[in-house]
């Protein structure tokens, strides 16, 4: 059975994949939330029925991603916290991830992500979770005759940030990249996630290995200072809303900044939150820039600023307001124009593992 290279980045509020599919990186991205279903199949003449993609695991039935709120506001289940990596939930994202890169049962060679500051404590946690199932991930997606199955014959795991970094290292086939010249001098890279931000200081394209285990500030994501104030906003402004959560919000800024229409929609009230959407996510690059400024002295050694993840897009702009000429994300590099921020971890670990397999040929 030939290895299929996955580069998985199950975050708190996103899990984003990346996989080679001939030449080309295939990508796949959904919230890392799932409800529990516990509908049966059935028909009813006359009427259509609105389906959701089904996954059976250990012994239950989910829905994932959006659907999942769609379908359950009550029973939406997430896992943030010092003990989520490798748990049960977050190898149930990486399976539901593979499967819908379209892979089928395979041997697997994995790089997987986590905050800087527990790489060094929870390594061999996670390595010990996967060993507890055999290093197997077995999921039965709905449509399937029989379990599709994944072997883990290796698994990498990386600092969040580090995995950016790599985009700028190593070029699509994982061979050292002429775009590394652009990490000369002292660049930070500001990962900006759900409930945590990571900054990771590189010095000409090398990190400080103790410098990792303060680099990760927890509660100081998008969901703590954008999406859950909003959520509490918009609670109270008709009985419709009264249960809108995080993930509604989430799910309604995604939409505004790919169409420009931030509503959010339940019964027979709408409300449009770009105005406060936009008061938070000032106040919030406000309190980044202030991380910034107290651990790096205002930036008075720093060349240059990366910001990755998916709170990138939302204060990028602001931020260089306050540091102009040295805030960027990738897309602002022409050898980066291909990687999104949100998905910048997941391409940079998928070039370390082609690196990898280059060094054993």
């Amino acid at each position: 059975m030939s290895i299929n290279y996955v580069s998985i980045d199950a975050g708190n509020g996103f899990t984003n994949a990346a996989t080679l599919k001939g030449k080309s990186v295939k990508t796949v991205g959904f919230p890392s939330i799932r409800a529990m279903s516990r509908a049966d199949d059935f028909d009813i003449e006359g009427f259509g029925s609105v389906n959701y993609p089904i996954y059976n695991w250990q012994g239950l039935r989910y829905v994932v991603g959006d659907d999942a709120s769609l379908i359950s506001l009550d029973s939406v289940e997430s896992h943030r916290g010092y003990n989520r990596y490798g748990n049960e939930m977050q190898r149930f994202f990486m399976a539901v991830a593979m499967y819908q890169l379209g892979l089928k049962s395979s041997d697997i060679d994995l790089t997987m992500f986590v905050p800087p500051s527990l790489l060094i404590e929870q390594k061999d946690t996670i390595l010990s979770r996967f060993e507890d199932v055999n290093n197997q991930l077995a999921i039965l997606p709905e449509g399937e005759r029989k379990p599709i199955i994944y072997n883990l014959v290796n698994i990498n795991i990386v600092p969040e940030g580090i995995g950016a970094a790599t985009c700028f290292m190593l070029d699509k086939r994982g061979k050292p990249s002429q775009s590394a010249s652009e990490l000369s001098g002292n660049v930070l890279f500001v990962d900006i996630g759900m409930y945590t931000t990571d900054v990771v200081l590189l010095q000409n394209g090398a990190f400080n290995r103790e410098s990792l285990s303060t680099a990760t500030s927890e509660g100081f994501g998008i969901a703590d200072r954008i999406l859950s104030p909003l959520a509490e906003e918009v609670r109270k402004k008709a009985a419709d809303f009264s249960a809108i959560n995080l993930y509604d919000i989430d799910r309604a800024l995604r939409n505004g900044l790919k169409t420009g229409e931030f509503t959010v929609s339940s019964g027979l009230s709408n409300i449009d939150i770009e105005e406060r959407f936009n008061a938070y996510k000032g106040a919030f690059s406000n309190a980044v820039a202030d991380l910034l400024d107290s651990q790096y002295s205002s930036l008075r050694n720093v060349q240059k600023v990366v910001l990755v993840g998916g709170g990138a897009t939302f204060i990028n702009d602001l931020l260089a307001e306050t540091y102009p000429n040295r805030t960027a994300t990738l897309e602002n590099y022409s050898s980066m124009k291909d990687v999104s921020p949100l998905e910048a971890n997941v391409i940079g670990g998928l070039r370390l593992s082609l690196m990898k397999q280059l060094q054993t040929e």
